[in-house]
């Protein structure tokens, strides 16, 4: 069996590598044509929060140490949840429906759609309406640090746990390992956290895009997106490619990812505007 170093560079392996590379890239030219374009910032629009960014935090982090405990102290639910999806066959059957696939394959569609549509409007708004522009800079920033670093390059990296359908209960060579539990079982793209899933949380990042005077449609497409994305995570469980505990640790983190990034670009928003106009 091949040994890893969790979290290492050489553990990565390359196509998490170049994920990762690809995320940081991103990132930079993003943060780089913002500056590169004097943005002022004269007013700014935050999201509307019922709770306090403090609260939020300590209601996710709160969450997801529950969360955590439960499948540590419990992994048997884990094993229950894909097993209801198992037959006796003795294979996870619906990974072979063409509907199902289909439906996987939207996330993606929606992930490239909504992306393309967020760099373009940045580019647009970002030098004739500055406070619009940071609609759709949050969705960038959270996709690019949320699924991309956090889950992808990290996570599903790092921690080696082995797929659901790979572990020797559902017919696989690999041993069964717990939610958190560093792992040799798999080198990479493994099954923790879901990246999957990951990708369908961050589609509500993209409700910023909407003009934020279309309120109830931003309500709307907001209800629409969380139905599809735990219809896409539990899409994951049913096809064996995942556990229980890899899509909801991957909705809570990239849930805390969107109140960080929130948070970050309405602290330099604000930061913009105390400090005025750029000279010309």
């Amino acid at each position: 069996m091949v040994m890893v170093q969790p979290w290492s560079v050489h553990g990565l392996g390359a196509d998490g590598q170049r994920l990762g590379e690809g995320c940081l890239t991103l990132l930079l030219i993003v943060l780089g044509s913002v500056g590169a374009t004097d943005m002022e910032f004269p007013t700014s629009r935050p999201i509307a929060l019922p709770l306090s960014a403090t609260k939020w935090a300590a209601v996710l982090l709160g969450t997801m140490s529950i969360v955590t405990l439960v499948f540590v102290m419990m992994p048997e639910i884990d094993l229950n949840a894909s097993r209801a999806f198992f037959d006796d066959t003795r294979t996870f059957h619906l990974a072979s429906s063409e509907i199902l696939t289909l439906i996987r394959g939207l996330n993606d569609w929606i992930l490239i759609g909504g992306l393309c549509v967020a760099v373009i409007g940045l580019v647009m708004f970002s030098r004739t309406d500055q406070p619009r522009a940071f609609d759709f800079l949050f969705p960038i920033l959270v996709y690019a640090v949320g699924p991309g670093l956090v889950v992808n390059w990290m996570l599903k990296n790092g921690m080696g746990r082995a797929r659901p359908r790979d572990v020797l209960h559902f017919g696989g060579e690999k041993s069964f390992t717990h939610a958190w539990e560093l792992s040799t079982e798999c080198i990479r793209n493994c099954s923790f956290t879901s990246g999957e899933a990951a990708s369908a949380v961050a589609m509500l990042s993209l409700v910023t895009i909407i003009p934020s005077t279309r309120r109830r449609a931003r309500q709307a497409v907001a209800a629409l997106f969380v139905v599809m994305a735990l219809a896409f995570s539990l899409n994951r469980i049913a096809f064996g490619a995942h556990f229980l505990s890899d899509t909801l640790m991957s909705m809570l983190l990239v849930a805390l990812v969107m109140l960080i990034v929130h948070c970050a670009l309405q602290a330099l928003l604000q930061s913009m505007n105390r400090k005025g106009p750029a000279p010309g």
